[in-house]
């Protein structure tokens, strides 16, 4: 990243003076940078050279981190002291004392063995807020959605199977049949306040509840007030007749959008394909900035309250790059939020702005690299979709298939899988793939043999997103092929009962394996997948080391792991998925101070590991109670609407021309809304002024293309 003073290549006789260096592709704005503190990343390879890999992006996030050097005699040291330290460093397994110093661990061992830090620094403070407590690393959930998750968990109404815990209050009681279902949809649409205003509710469970809703069913409860119910896995729609009217004509032959004998659409939109349709309705409801950081704060509390430090939101731009960009942006610069955030970003979705085009969102995604800070990490991570979702069934499975005959849903098939990963692949990125059933995960490794084919790679960290229902053989090939596993520990808990007469006993019980893939040696992790589990990584290490279904009934005893592995699956095993094993994931020196403090020792036999209190977290040496307030300040100086608010917060988080450029439409769209006599959002528009509109709107892609034109 260094080139030396004393010769760089442009010196010569012609060229006596340095050429002019480019702007950086993006850069914060000042105020943004100094409230934050803002460290941007080393510049790194461009795109094509090859050299961009795991490694460089380790590298730039431990510059943004503040991994270095410091003088411990100018340093200001705090020791924790507790009752027992579980580090998770086998060659170093515990202690009772951690010195931390500018949010970084220094050292762990005993008051005694830290006497050196001690006495050097040039002032010592001992912590013993912790002296009867646990101290374990910090807990990683390595997969979750705090935007799209918060959406359903928080801005819905709930209509799911099973109970969901509420960060503010008392646990919402799940419906355990239909007609509990049917009659809190009916509360929902009389207590809704405008005719034409949609109500919307999540968390349905067409297998535990004997079948999917359909517009028909929905019809019954209200023929004029537009309906919509999200399933529990957020793969499934269904909507009411007047809801249909407003999603418009429906393109026939997109899989997963359901018509009947007649050709009229039935209301079921199965699948992440088919409910994007219905998904443009939720967008500018629940998108708008007031409302998404309302959504994430409660996923975020929610995480923090069981123990969690960092989260692995998995699908960044899932909704709309354009509008979750600016938004994590700006929630994660909040200078109290209680947690890190790794994304990765779903760049099928951004290929849509370039129109189809691979190599503007590679060198996208490298870009966000550059831009990421202590609290929101980009380092190269993008995800992809193989089949859908193990929850509603619409997995691929091999045969004997399900048992009643229906067949599941393909997102990307065969060819077309490889052919979307390549660019990213070759390019050096970290690939995630959403693979689920066993066909599915077979049509994942076969895409991983044909790009280790064409470029072979090392230490890729290739991840099985969910990986639900496998083979033996499957996991063998994972580990040939060098690839871990981020698996879905909720599924034999929360489905494996119920997935008997769907799958089988057998295959409905080895969901979610476990202990086979410990003993090939495959790194493995374990998740939430928030909002198809809550995040309680407690609770995940007690499924894990205990399999136990809704009954209580031991499902495939075998694949249980000891404790210790547990423990190991949401702290070093998660650190490594996300490429900040060399930040997080132990408490180690030169690591991040990031803790999870417990009222007991989870590694100690015949301590239940679902009753075990939670006091708090340490993230980079703050102390944060598990009842910690804040709050989402910078959403405070933002203007009404939808539009102008997501101008704003793009004006406030682009740089150079593209912040201009924002600037400009911001400024139209406020003139233009004070002619409207109050209205503040371009859908107050009428047809007039939408034409009047049109030439503002023709000069903003003038000047957009005009500047990939000169780049």
């Amino acid at each position: 990243f260094h080139v030396p003073a004393r010769r760089r290549r442009w010196e010569s006789p012609s060229a006596p003076h340095p050429p002019r260096r480019r702007r950086p592709a993006m850069a914060l704005q000042p105020r943004a940078a100094e409230r934050v503190k803002t460290r941007f990343m080393p510049r790194l390879p461009p795109l094509g050279s090859g050299a961009f890999n795991v490694e460089a992006a380790a590298a730039a996030c431990a510059a943004c981190c503040g991994v270095s050097p410091l003088r411990l005699a100018d340093t200001d040291v705090r020791v924790f002291v507790a009752k027992k330290v579980v580090t998770m460093d086998p060659s170093w397994p515990e202690g009772t004392a951690v010195a931390v110093a500018e949010g970084k661990i220094l050292s762990v061992g005993t008051e005694e063995t830290l006497a050196p830090y001690m006495d050097t620094a040039r002032t010592v403070v001992v912590d013993r807020t912790f002296a009867d407590k646990i101290l374990v690393p910090g807990f990683i959930d390595p997969h979750q959605h705090p935007l799209v998750g918060g959406i359903a968990m928080a801005l819905c109404s709930n209509v799911a199977f099973y109970d969901t815990p509420n960060p503010y209050g008392e646990t919402i009681k799940g419906l355990k049949s239909k007609h509990a279902v049917k009659e809190r949809l009916a509360e929902l649409v009389r207590a809704s306040e405008t005719a034409d205003e949609p109500v919307l509710a999540w968390g349905f469970d067409s297998v535990a509840l004997g079948g999917h809703l359909d517009a028909k069913l929905l019809d019954e409860i209200s023929t004029d007030r537009p309906l919509a119910v999200w399933d529990c896995s957020l793969h499934f729609v269904y909507v009411n007749q007047a809801m249909l009217r407003k999603v418009g004509k429906l393109k026939p032959g997109v899989p997963g959008i359901m018509f009947d004998e007649d050709g009229r659409p039935t209301g079921q939109f199965l699948g992440v394909r088919a409910l994007q349709p219905v998904m443009a309705l939720f967008r500018q409801r629940f998108v708008a900035p007031a409302s998404a950081f309302k959504a994430m704060k409660h996923v975020t509390d929610l995480s923090h309250q069981n123990g969690i430090t960092t989260v692995g939101e998995m699908m960044l731009g899932g909704m709309s790059m354009m509008l979750e960009e600016p938004l994590y942006r700006e929630f994660y610069s909040e200078p109290d939020v209680p947690m890190r955030c790794v994304c990765a970003v779903d760049v099928k979705k951004v290929q849509l702005s370039t129109f189809g085009r691979s190599a503007p969102v590679v060198q996208y995604v490298k870009d966000l690299v550059r831009t990421s800070t202590d609290r929101l990490i980009f380092n190269g991570k993008v995800k992809f979709f193989s089949d859908d979702a193990f929850v509603g069934l619409g997995m691929q499975m091999k045969q004997p298939g399900y048992l009643d005959g229906h067949s599941g849903i393909w997102i990307n098939e065969g060819p077309a899988l490889t052919k979307l990963m390549w660019p990213y692949w070759k390019a050096g990125l970290t690939l995630h793939v959403h693979s689920n059933g066993d066909a599915g995960n077979e049509n994942t490794l076969a895409a991983l043999a044909e790009l280790q084919r064409r470029h072979p790679r090392f230490d890729h960290r290739f991840t099985f997103e969910h990986y639900g229902v496998s083979t033996q053989a499957i996991s063998q090939r994972v580990k040939a092929l060098g690839a871990h596993c981020s698996v879905n520990i909720h599924y034999p808990h929360l489905r494996g009962e119920i997935n008997e007469r769907h799958l089988g006993t057998d295959r409905a019980h080895l969901a979610s394996r476990l202990r086979s893939l410990v003993d090939l040696g495959i790194p493995t992790a374990v998740h939430t997948d928030v909002p198809v589990a809550p995040p309680e990584p407690l609770s995940e290490m007690w499924i894990a080391t205990e399999r136990r279904g809704q009954s209580g009934k031991v499902l495939a005893p075998e694949e249980r792991v000891t404790r210790y592995q547990a423990l190991k699956m949401v702290t070093v095993d998660a650190a490594h998925i996300l490429g900040m094993d060399h930040l997080i994931g132990s408490i180690e020196a030169g690591k991040l101070a990031d803790f999870t403090v417990l009222e007991a020792d989870p590694l100690e036999p015949g301590v239940d590991l679902r009753s075990i209190g939670v006091w708090g977290t340490v993230v980079g040496g703050r102390t944060y109670p598990r009842r910690h307030e804040w709050a989402v300040t910078g959403a405070a100086g933002l203007p009404e609407g939808f539009l102008q608010s997501v101008l704003a917060l793009k004006v406030r988080w682009s740089g150079g021309l593209k912040r201009l450029l924002f600037q400009l439409a911001l400024y139209c769209l406020r003139k233009v809304s004070c002619r409207l006599s109050g209205a503040s959002a371009l859908d107050a528009l009428g047809r007039q002024q939408r034409i009047k509109a049109i030439p503002v709107l023709l000069f903003l892609i003038a000047c957009g293309s005009m500047r990939r034109l000169y780049k």
